[in-house]
């Protein structure tokens, strides 16, 4: 049981892996749907397999779905949903373990800080996708875009790149909301990313501890 939990919690990050893979295949095979699947699922299985072999379910599953982000508008609004009930799960087992690290006398350990970096990684693969079904609720809706995102899995990179830029406060400008609702959902992000990230260095600087 413990497996399959581990599993579904690591989905966000094995999603944003297949999302990358296939942003980043060439074209010739890209532009036909079977073959990508099959090119995602070999590439992403393996590399998540060679990480920890619990992936394996979860890499099979993101690197099916993921080519189909960018095809049809509801099935990303399905994928999105998906990938925020695994991010609330998270951050509610994340408030967990700070809760009970930020008591007196507690310190973290090498393992929690490896969890940590996971969890970051959650939140810019949750951010992203819901980046990219507001974008494409936009465009479905009222034909404006809420972001300056690409066409296809250009979109994909577009959205990935802006949260990571978004939640580092970089903003370098050539990516911006265009519209209000996406102002306020680019507002929430920075807020939660600001108060995640300072949780995880406030535990992480008060000293790691060398498990026993």
């Amino acid at each position: 049981m413990r497996h399959y939990l581990n599993s579904i919690l690591n989905f966000n990050l094995c999603f944003f892996l297949s999302l990358v893979i296939a942003s980043i295949l060439p074209s010739a095979i890209s532009s036909t749907p079977l073959i990508l699947i099959l090119s995602n699922v070999l590439i992403c299985t393996t590399i998540c397999v060679i990480i920890n072999k619990e992936l394996l379910i979860s890499a099979i599953i993101a690197s099916i779905l993921a080519p189909y982000i960018t095809y049809n508008s509801y099935i990303t609004y399905i994928i999105s949903a998906i990938v925020i009930i695994i991010t609330i799960l998270n951050i509610k087992i994340f408030m967990q373990k700070v809760h009970i690290l930020l008591q007196p006398n507690s310190y973290i350990i090498h393992t929690q800080v490896r969890y940590f970096v996971k969890f970051f990684f959650n939140l810019i693969v949750s951010f992203s996708v819901f980046n990219l079904s507001l974008n494409k609720l936009h465009t479905h809706l009222t034909s404006q875009k809420a972001f300056n995102f690409g066409e296809d899995f250009n979109a994909v990179i577009d959205s990935l790149y802006y949260t990571i830029i978004t939640m580092t406060t970089v903003g370098y400008g050539e990516i911006y909301p265009h519209t209000s609702i996406a102002k306020v959902v680019i507002s929430l992000e920075c807020i939660v990313s600001y108060i995640m990230f300072g949780l995880m260095i406030g535990i992480i600087s008060k000293g790691i501890k060398s498990p026993q």
